[in-house]
């Protein structure tokens, strides 16, 4: 029974944007990659942002106590946190084995993805309740792993700095619209994100802006030719969200912030596509 309950400290349901991350991953290694490392890379990855969610579930239980949105395990009691903090060091630590049975790149891209998660949720530093340092590090812990992993194998070059810029664009323009749901209850728990620093509306909009210039962004990485030119109309599908988007922000009630989550999500599976066709070309 309480198996269920270690399951929930996962957020499986989180999952959506795993698989344009772990395939951005993969591609960093090696696009020629074989079928058999690129199970264990996507498999490794999978376990280490598996372990980024128990970890943060770890260090929010007392805030997350007093969210009714937030089916924390650890903030109702079903696990310990002790038991939370175990389940990220196994998850972590299968992610970095399975990482480093393909090469040695995979293992420190690995580790970088760790200590970057460190940062982020745990105290002192704990940047995700510091304003816009936050944005920068949701951007960071999505877009250095694809980075180390691609200058491993390829070297430095434009090509790999500029399509890691992407996958990090591509997260951290959800981020500000994710702190605005939350609002109500980090102002209560006196957390201080760029939602509690700039308020609702100025949070939504600042979103909508990171979301135009990751388009932008992307349709320069076209023309210079970094990824392939049948990609161009991929922003199309972002269109629902820049729709909702200026809905919410001439009335942005959580009901409206919901929805345009929701369909962001929708917008991060198809985002998948890019990484995997670079990958498969």
């Amino acid at each position: 029974m309480r198996l269920r309950h270690f399951i929930n400290n996962i957020r499986i349901s989180h999952w959506w944007w795993w698989i344009g991350v772990c395939a951005a991953a993969v591609l960093g290694f090696n696009p020629g990659v074989r079928v058999t490392d690129f199970s264990l890379i996507i498999v490794g990855f999978t376990f280490l942002f598996a372990s980024v969610y128990t970890l943060n579930n770890t260090y929010d239980h007392q805030s997350d106590k007093w969210n009714p949105e937030k089916n924390n395990p650890v903030a109702h009691g079903r696990i310990s946190y002790n038991e939370s903090f175990v389940q990220t060091v196994v998850l972590a630590g299968t992610g970095l084995v399975l990482l480093g049975l393909v090469s040695p790149s995979g293992f420190i891209s690995g580790v970088v993805l760790c200590l970057l998660n460190i940062v982020y949720h745990v105290p002192p530093l704990r940047t995700k309740s510091r304003p816009y340092i936050d944005i920068l590090s949701i951007t960071l812990l999505y877009a250095t792993p694809f980075f180390v992993g691609y200058s491993a194998v390829n070297g430095f070059d434009l090509r790999g700095t500029g399509i890691a810029i992407l996958f990090g664009l591509l997260s951290g323009m959800v981020h500000p619209f994710q702190t605005a749901k939350d609002l109500d209850q980090d102002r209560m728990n006196g957390d201080n994100t760029i939602a509690a620093s700039i308020g609702l509306k100025h949070s939504v909009m600042l979103s909508l802006i990171l979301v135009v210039i990751t388009l932008l962004y992307f349709e320069l990485l076209v023309t210079a030719r970094f990824i392939d030119s049948k990609m161009f109309l991929y922003p199309v599908t972002f269109i629902p969200s820049l729709a909702y988007y200026v809905k919410t922000i001439s009335d942005p009630s959580h009901k409206k912030i919901d929805s345009t989550v929701l369909i962001l999500r929708l917008n991060g599976i198809l985002g998948g596509i890019v990484p995997i066709y670079l990958l498969l070309r």
